[in-house]
């Protein structure tokens, strides 16, 4: 958890780091967003409304690290069900509560600005590659809560 934890922080290398390479303290935050099997239908929501929340308090600034806690890191709501069937794609998905129109995380890097960072980031840097998987839940919550700030629902 230290390793993914210090690596989102690396993600700002120059910015986060002195010419020693010293940890220097550079926020990074975090938001915890479930999709699949969850059964609150009411919080699946997309990047841009999950944006437009957080910006009523203007929360995490552009150009943020931002480490997205998911069981959706593809971003396509693979798992996404209304009325016990698949939720359907796009535009079909207007109004049906649990499912999303635009299911992708593109809005947090094109309108919020926000540097996106997945544990899927960090599995493929090999920062993690002697850990047993099973333990991944427990780094992703490490990882968010020693973020400057963390963002989940109200049963995050």
């Amino acid at each position: 958890a230290e390793k993914a934890t210090l690596e989102t922080r690396k993600a700002n290398k120059g910015e986060g780091f002195d010419s020693n390479n010293h940890s220097t303290h550079f926020p990074y935050y975090a938001l915890h967003i479930r999709r699949g099997d969850f059964q609150f239908k009411d919080v699946k929501i997309s990047a841009a409304e999950i944006i437009q929340n957080l910006n009523k308090n203007q929360i995490i600034p552009k150009g943020s690290i931002v480490y997205i806690s998911t069981d959706d890191p593809k971003g396509v709501c693979e798992g996404c069900v209304a009325k016990k069937k698949p939720c359907p794609k796009g535009v079909e998905a207007r109004g049906i509560l649990g499912c999303i129109e635009d299911p992708s995380w593109d809005a947090f890097t094109d309108i919020a600005g926000w540097k996106v960072k997945f544990l899927g980031d960090y599995l493929k840097e090999g920062a993690l590659k002697t850990l047993n998987p099973n333990y991944y839940g427990m780094v992703e919550s490490i990882v968010c809560s020693r973020a400057d700030i963390f963002v989940g629902t109200w049963w995050s």
